[in-house]
């Protein structure tokens, strides 16, 4: 195993856990905000601190040590910011068995609270160096194990430990009030052969009402169809199925009334031969075509997963699934995937390079060709290791966007990578738009544009570079214009000749912003994000105020470059209000590269220097 070098952060959290370890108060502790200030800012319908905890210290060891509670005084530790509520302990790349994670919860009072726990496997956990009895293992990704606990005033050690598993090892954790309500907002099935039949656990735990379990083979044929309790066993007999991928969809509704779905894959018989036959199908697909880079693709993605030699197919069963589901799908025909809730992957040869570009599609729950749809594209933000495309966030996800919840099509262009959404990245999204015209029923009065970190950037520049395009715009956390930060040097008080000026004005995200007088845009921003610094959002939402622009701004308390709750459906909400006019209210056109005022007139403008 080998030692980490420790920063200064780091050093703080481990001192600050030693101390509340030993109930005194750390010698640099931060000042907290008060409770009540906390309270204040929280959403309304948020009873009490319920936020999981995103922020941790993993290690690894090969053997479990003898004083587990004592393994804070260690410098081993590593650091892992989860981008969502889920972390993913391997991603600290700790090496060894087991794998530990530290945090630590303030509190302004002692007393009492719940320690609220989901994983995929088994976990052991200590509050304060005190062990804590865990009832059962996690049966669900999230709050399917909830114990009493007791907090001291000041900071607090959580400290866990799970068992790594053949692929990643996710859990989540947070502090809950005694008996705090939660709501329910999803399902959580399982699925597993017995003999001649497939078990579907329908939620990670009994809960009133019955679902529906649903299992379609590929091309959407149903195969098996069954009520059961949410939480109960199902029972599908399969002995006349063919071997194949199959998805399993769980459907209920929420106490709330609202509609909840969940998706299992799931494959009958022996995936090697299967997952053989699609690596022989790409060696053969030797054309500069679409279609054949599409089949190298998917090969080099079971490859990278489960092994040149498939020797760990095991450990990659859930994206090698993904990669048959789709392969068999390909082969089916071209409109296989086009169905409800299925999903696409659009590909096409990009004749800037004669590369194989794709972006991904999810259809909606009533998707009907004949008519035309609403659609979200949601531009990806920078991943700094400039992995391959089959390497990026959920290129093997078939499921979980917001077209299951909402009535569009939802589609992830890849953005040539990261590149900021310039140039190839920029044409790359614009022909992700193209191949979804050509095989989709889009609307083109109701498309929209959104996207987080580096996909806010893309969101304001290429949103107001073909704002004739968008019906409207949703720029979560991004862009930038950098002469708001002095450390960058751009705001030169010499600059005060015109080419000066302009090549300034240029090296900002936010040049365009005039160009969308017609367009509504809601930004979103966390208020302690230091990546993406919230003064930014500030300044380019109160040049739209200034301008009379249609803009609506979020900040969310206490956070930072993260997921934020509930983005999704907020702004999908918003956008279905908003449809392209026809006829704008305003037209002009102030834009950099404008040398004289554009001549009235929306369409005369657009043909006059193409600023739209």
């Amino acid at each position: 195993m080998k030692g980490f070098q420790l920063t200064a952060s780091m050093a703080a959290l481990i001192l600050m856990a030693n101390a509340a370890l030993a109930q005194t108060p750390p010698p640099t502790a931060p000042a907290g905000k008060a409770q009540a200030a906390r309270d204040a800012e929280r959403a309304l319908w948020t009873p009490g601190e319920a936020r999981y905890l995103r922020s941790w210290m993993v290690m690894g060891a090969a053997q479990r040590p003898a004083d587990e509670a004592g393994l804070r005084s260690t410098n081993l530790w590593k650091p892992v910011t989860a981008w969502d509520d889920p972390v993913d302990l391997t991603a600290s790349g700790a090496e060894g068995r087991w794998l530990y994670a530290l945090a630590l919860v303030r509190r302004d009072a002692e007393g009492p609270a719940e320690l609220s726990l989901g994983a995929g496997g088994p976990l052991a956990a200590w509050v304060n160096g005190a062990p804590v009895a865990l009832p059962e293992r996690p049966s669900g990704l999230y709050d399917t194990v909830r114990v009493p606990v007791s907090l001291n005033a000041g900071n607090n050690v959580v400290l866990l430990r799970a068992e790594r598993g053949s692929g990643a090892t996710v859990l989540t954790a947070r502090i809950l009030l005694p008996a705090q309500p939660l709501p329910d907002l999803r399902l959580q099935p399982g699925v597993w052969t017995d003999g001649d039949q497939l078990q579907v656990r329908t939620d990670a735990a009994p809960a009133p009402g019955t679902v529906t379990v649903l299992v379609t083979a590929p091309g959407g044929r149903e195969m098996g169809r069954i009520e059961a309790g949410r939480g109960a066993i199902a029972a599908l007999p399969t002995a006349d199925w063919p071997d194949g991928p199959y998805e399993v969809e769980v459907r209920g509704t929420s106490a709330a009334g609202r509609p909840l779905r969940a998706f299992s894959p799931w494959y009958k018989g022996d995936m090697a031969p299967a997952a053989k036959a699609l690596l022989d199908q790409a060696a053969a697909a030797t054309g500069a075509d679409a279609e054949a880079g599409h089949w190298r693709m998917l090969a080099d993605l079971v490859k990278d997963r489960a092994g040149p030699d498939l020797s760990r197919l095991k450990d990659a069963y859930a994206s090698v699934h993904s990669a048959l589901m789709e392969a068999a799908e390909m082969r089916l025909g071209p409109q296989a995937a086009i169905r409800p809730l299925g999903f696409t992957r659009l590909a096409w040869v990009d004749p800037l390079d004669g590369s194989t570009q794709f972006c991904r599609a999810n259809l909606p729950a009533d998707y009907d060709p004949a008519r035309p749809w609403p659609t979200v594209l949601n531009l990806h933000g920078a991943n700094g290791a400039q992995p391959p495309y089959i390497r990026y966030w959920s290129v093997d996800a078939r499921h979980g966007a917001a077209s299951e919840r909402w009535p569009v099509i939802w589609i992830e262009p890849h953005g040539r990578g990261t590149n900021g959404y310039m140039g190839p990245g920029e044409r790359d999204v614009l022909n992700c738009l193209a191949a979804a015209r050509a095989r989709l029923n889009v609307d083109p009065t109701r498309t929209y544009l959104t996207g987080g970190s580096m996909g806010g950037k893309g969101t304001w520049l290429i949103g107001s570079r073909h704002a004739g395009v968008f019906a409207a715009l949703a720029p979560v956390f991004g862009g930038a214009d950098l002469r708001l930060d002095p450390q960058f040097g751009r705001d030169d008080p010499a600059a005060d000749r015109p080419m000066e000026r302009w090549t300034r004005e240029i090296e900002s995200d936010f040049v365009g912003l005039e160009a969308l007088n017609n367009t509504p845009v809601f930004v979103l921003q966390g208020d302690q994000d230091a990546a993406a610094d919230p003064r930014q959002a500030r300044h380019a939402v109160a040049m739209l105020q200034r301008w009379g622009y249609d803009v609506r701004y979020r900040e969310y308390p206490g956070r930072v470059h993260e997921a934020l709750e509930g983005w999704e459906d907020l702004v999908v909400g918003w956008f279905l209000q908003h449809r392209l006019a026809e006829a704008p209210a305003r037209s002009g056109c102030a834009l950099p590269t404008c040398a004289r005022p554009a001549p009235t007139g929306w369409r005369s403008m657009a043909r006059w220097l193409h600023c739209r």
